[in-house]
């Protein structure tokens, strides 16, 4: 009998480990953690805001900032638009990060999920592999396994 509790536990092993994470191992300063692997979806956020009822920063105050061709603040515009300010098809939810939410919003969504926000410290190590140099610019989720110039980020983009 433990023999076969013990064959079940062995063959559920993958089953057990979160391969949605990657551990950042640390150095002298940053302590290594967990961090996902990629962006938090608009698909993910919107089950959160289904089940909690949850408005974001840009809800309550009712704008949000879009860009054309600088930022400047809109009336109505949230997370479920883009970043000119267009709404976001649904349908394109699953395959897009979510963005436009403060911290206050992926602070919310991250303990709904049993998680947690990292450091910016932390996200910037991380987002540099652990290379130490200040010259390397993240090259974001955007490309979909494709190269991509090096470029700063114009929207923030969370990982938890």
């Amino acid at each position: 009998m433990m023999t076969l509790i013990l064959l079940f536990i062995i063959l559920q092993m993958p089953a057990l480990i979160d391969t949605s994470m990657v551990w950042v191992e640390g150095n002298g300063e940053i302590q290594s953690f967990y961090m996902d692997k990629y962006e938090v979806t608009m698909a993910e956020f919107q089950r959160f805001v289904a089940a909690t009822g949850y408005k974001t920063s840009s809800e309550i105050l009712d704008s949000g900032k879009v860009y054309n061709p600088y930022y400047r603040k809109v009336k109505g515009v949230n997370w479920r638009h883009d970043h000119r300010g267009n709404k976001i098809a649904s349908d394109r939810y699953a395959v897009l990060p979510v963005t436009r939410i403060s911290l206050r919003d992926a602070q919310a969504y991250a303990k709904w999920v049993g998680k947690r926000v990292p450091t910016k410290q932390e996200w910037l190590y991380a987002a540099r592999g652990g290379i130490k140099s200040k010259s390397y610019r993240y090259l974001g989720g955007i490309g979909h396994g494709k190269p991509t110039k090096p470029r700063r980020m114009c929207q923030k983009v969370w990982y938890l």
